[in-house]
């Protein structure tokens, strides 16, 4: 049974056991619009850090190639390509990354069809034709850019 209470009047009233309705209604509304303002700004990070880590992969693969050409002794090739948005290690075993898929982010560079870095033994690129070159990482609207040099190094640009 409800406590009762007495107010200045000396009429019986029920003593408040809860929250209105309305009030009720009103926190939800203040926390629906805090979520919807963090919903946003998280999209905006997770955009960032998916063109971030897609940079750092594809700079990642290119080191690989030049170690690995210079360890097996023989000529070891990546090929970005851009209408599939994949990059290709051409060695045993083959590696190949999916930008588009594995990172959601679009690919493109300074260069118009594909980019292929050809390193040689020595761990120098075989040809320089086209370089240095660009490639950048877009996804919603972060972008993250890669520079790749003439002898091959790969610069992540902030």
């Amino acid at each position: 049974m409800a406590a009762r209470s007495r107010d200045s009047g000396g009429v019986a009233t029920r003593a408040r056991g809860g929250f209105s309705i309305v009030e009720l209604v009103v926190v939800i509304i203040i926390a629906a619009v805090i979520m919807g303002m963090s919903v946003g700004a998280y999209h905006k990070v997770a955009d960032n850090r998916s063109v971030k880590s897609a940079r750092d992969t594809y700079g990642w693969m290119a080191r690989r190639a030049r170690a690995a050409a210079v360890q097996r002794g023989q000529r070891i090739r990546l090929v970005l390509v851009l209408g599939t948005a994949q990059a290709i290690l051409r060695s045993t075993p083959e590696d190949r990354v999916d930008f588009r898929k594995e990172y959601g982010a679009t690919v493109t560079t300074s260069v118009t069809d594909s980019l292929v870095l050809c390193f040689d033994p020595r761990g120098m690129t075989c040809s320089t034709a086209g370089l240095p070159a660009t490639v950048t990482f877009s996804r919603g609207g972060a972008t993250a850019v890669a520079t790749v040099q003439a002898l091959g190094q790969v610069e992540m640009n902030p």
